[in-house]
């Protein structure tokens, strides 16, 4: 009798340690990316405040063709580059720690947005990146991961989501985000569209991919 309250008893008490290590875990992950997690939040509001109507144009994907009109950013203190059609905007948004680039086509109603930051603590996993950048968006969108894949991106390893989220219009969107780590560098990933456009989308993000140099 005394053994089975023993054994309950040190059960009880390695599941508190457990819940607890998991809750001081997340934490300490969330913490370990601020800047990297608040600028991933602003491009999912950035996703969600777009109305995706007019139609998309496969043709006029970011390909790598040498026909094809490309402009070149880079920031090389990520050792960053990428390349996107002329026809396109793009836009930086500097932050203390991370950078957002939003690249947009009016006439293709498409977005996408790379976040970028640099680790300066401990070594980082692809998974504890995932989970701690994730957790740190706004319940408010109702952002979901509905799948998880493993991927190659300029020579590294990736995390690749497919993702859904509320616009702030109610209209739902689906739509990718890749996570990796280069060195020192955190790099993410996105796009969203209307989930009827979300394979042509996908087609133009993954093309644009393909220009990403990450030294």
């Amino acid at each position: 009798m005394h053994f089975k309250r023993n054994i309950i008893g040190l059960s009880t008490v390695v599941i508190v340690v457990l819940l607890l290590a998991t809750l001081t875990y997340q934490q300490s992950a969330t913490s370990s990316f601020p800047d990297l997690a608040a600028a991933l939040t602003r491009g999912v509001r950035a996703g969600s405040t777009r109305k995706s109507t007019k139609p998309l144009k496969p043709s006029a994907a970011a390909s790598t063709s040498s026909s094809a009109a490309v402009t070149p950013l880079s920031l090389p203190a990520y050792g960053f580059k990428i390349s996107y059609p002329t026809s396109w905007q793009a836009k930086q948004e500097p932050g203390e720690g991370a950078t957002n680039i939003y690249l947009t086509s009016e006439s293709d109603s498409f977005f996408m947005a790379v976040t970028l930051a640099k680790n300066t603590g401990t070594s980082v996993k692809l998974t504890e990146l995932v989970n701690a950048t994730v957790a740190a968006i706004p319940k408010e969108t109702q952002f979901k991961v509905v799948k998880t894949e493993n991927g190659k991106l300029a020579g590294s390893s990736t995390k690749v989501l497919t993702v859904t989220q509320k616009g702030d219009n109610g209209a739902l969107f689906k739509g990718q985000q890749i996570f990796l780590i280069k060195g020192k560098t955190l790099c993410v990933f996105f796009f969203t569209n209307t989930p009827d456009k979300y394979d042509q989308a996908l087609q133009l993000f993954n093309s644009t991919l393909k220009t990403v140099t990450l030294r």
